[in-house]
Formats: structure tokens, C-alpha cells, sequence
């Protein structure tokens, strides 16, 4: 058990310096959270790790294009449904 954090407690956080240190230098990775938490504590040094996923912009093409799929889908399955159906004679019995 290298600490523990306590959101509750009004973030409270107990960590095992030197032993984050040694782990470390044997090679162990640590997720970008703790990284930060880390950096906060001055446990190690370095600059913070941005963990928030990438917002990518929505290009102007797309929404276009997707506008005009959704458009057409409902044109598709309403003459797809008035297509007649064609019945088959039944068969007279022979006498």
C-alpha cells in the first residue's frame, strides 16, 4: 500500500513518498490521475498529464451529410412499404 486519498475528508492525502520513489524506479507506471496527484504533492516532478478526453469540433460536411441520410430514410421506407404485393390465384380443386 504505497497511501490512500479521502474525498470525504476534504481530500485528504496520505502518500508513502519514498516508497511511490522506489516503485517507480523499478519500472512501475503510474495511471495520469496519480501521475497529477503526484505532481500536487511534489512527490515527483515533472508538468501535469492532460486526462480529459479530446473534444474533436463538429465539421459543418458532416452534420450536413448526416442531415440528409436521416432525410431520405423515411422517403426509403415509406415506398419500400407502398410497393403492392402480389397475390398468388389459389388453386381450384379438380374434380
Amino acid at each position: 500500500m504505497l497511501g490512500n486519498y479521502d474525498p470525504r475528508k476534504g481530500g485528504e492525502r496520505v502518500i508513502k513518498a519514498d516508497r511511490v520513489k522506489y516503485w517507480i524506479s523499478k519500472g512501475a507506471k503510474t495511471t495520469g490521475t496519480i501521475h497529477n496527484m503526484l505532481v500536487d504533492t511534489k512527490t515527483i516532478t515533472g508538468k501535469k498529464i492532460n486526462v480529459l478526453p479530446r473534444k474533436s469540433p463538429i465539421k459543418k460536411e458532416e452534420t450536413e451529410e448526416k442531415a440528409k441520410a436521416s432525410e431520405s430514410a423515411p422517403k426509403a421506407e415509406a415506398s419500400a412499404s407502398e410497393t403492392p404485393v402480389k397475390e398468388t390465384p389459389a388453386e381450384t380443386p379438380k374434380n
